[in-house]
């Protein structure tokens, strides 16, 4: 082996070496025993080759390192697909922000695929009384609180948390649906409780006539081809209304009032009724009553098994589930279904930690 006057860093794999003032080989066999590596001859500066065997190593390497390059992106991409696939919209229950025992806020996701629960991907900043709603396997989250009322929008796409366009004005405890394929804000407060009525449309905000009585700590759901924004409050904790108001995509009109007036109360369509239930009457007074709406009048229904406020209520596999809530002393972790002939709620798989004011639905 020559390594007079090599001055170069000599690589063994090297795509390409400066190989300043190398006058002789750093390796060599040849005559047709081949093996040389680094036998370039150069005094200039001019970057040396490799060759292994005759065959210059520097094209195959360069190659080699493209197609690990490449296993792994496919490796990385076979990995979301199978996490997508796990995360298949319409097969799981969601539960994502809110606050916990102590009023701790969270911004952990859970994911419950019918057995028990999985951690997804946080959200990237923690929160409470957000809105939150789901369409084409995309969960987005709009405002909330923590420290200060916010104004940001996140997507949760089954793989990670995204930035949206952020609300035209910080809110919480609004409500919000997919509505004939967008997304839609309903009241809320920024200090002061509001009207306001906001679209996500083409990427951006777009306001819509607002509503005829400002409200917040409200229920909103899509039943039968409109927007229903059910109870609520117009101004504070003790003016609780039993109003609802009812939007065609164009104007508003009032609809048959609730039976009793709330506010943090849960909403969810199922077997084609409205059905509402829990939340509070005035200051921290939790109920646990639950009434439906047919189409044409109010019922009251299966009580809950306890008086909750700010829980959650979704259709989940052909059933309805509570989730969660609080009742301004404890937070619950507790989770039930409706049974069957409608008369009792049956406890099912509690949730990692307790919670309430969160986004609870189907993914």
């Amino acid at each position: 082996m020559l390594l007079s006057k090599l001055k170069a860093h000599l690589l063994c794999w090297g795509v390409r070496v400066v190989a300043a003032n190398l006058i002789e080989a750093g390796m060599h066999v040849d005559k047709d025993g081949n093996l040389y590596i680094n036998s370039s001859h150069s005094s200039d500066g001019q970057s040396a080759r490799v060759f292994f065997n005759g065959q210059e190593v520097g094209p195959h390497s360069e190659a080699l390192i493209t197609l690990q390059s490449n296993a792994e992106r496919l490796s990385t991409l076979a990995s979301r697909m199978r996490r997508a696939s796990i995360y298949g919209h319409g097969n799981h229950l969601m539960a994502v922000a809110g606050h916990t025992t102590g009023s701790f806020r969270l911004n952990s996701t859970r994911i419950f695929d019918g057995q028990g629960w999985q951690a997804a991907p946080a959200m990237p900043d923690a929160r409470t009384d957000a809105c939150v709603a789901v369409h084409a396997g995309e969960v987005y989250v709009a405002g909330g609180r923590f420290g200060g009322i916010m104004n940001d929008v996140q997507s949760f796409n089954g793989l990670s948390w995204v930035t949206r366009p952020a609300l035209p004005d910080p809110r919480h405890k609004a409500a919000c649906v997919f509505f004939r394929g967008e997304l839609v804000l309903t009241g809320g407060s920024d200090g002061a409780t509001r009207a306001h009525v906001f679209a996500l449309r083409n990427g951006a905000w777009a306001t819509l006539p607002a509503m005829p009585l400002a409200r917040s700590d409200h229920a909103a759901v899509v039943y039968q081809d409109e927007l229903h924004v059910l109870a609520g409050t117009t101004s504070s904790t003790t003016s609780v209304i039993t109003s609802v108001v009812i939007f065609n995509g164009t104007t508003w009109r009032q609809g048959r009032s609730t039976i009793w007036p709330r506010r943090a109360v849960a909403a969810a369509v199922f077997n084609n009724r409205i059905y509402l239930g829990g939340g509070a009457v005035s200051g921290s007074v939790v109920r646990h009553d639950m009434a439906y709406f047919n189409g044409t009048t109010w019922s009251v229904s299966a009580a809950w098994p306890q008086a909750l406020a700010s829980a959650g209520m979704v259709q989940f596999q052909g059933q309805l589930w509570l989730l969660g809530g609080t009742n301004f002393t404890h937070v619950s972790a507790r989770t039930y279904v409706l049974s069957p002939d409608q008369t009792t709620w049956i406890p099912s798989v509690d949730l990692p930690e307790p919670r309430c004011a969160a986004g609870f639905l189907v993914y």
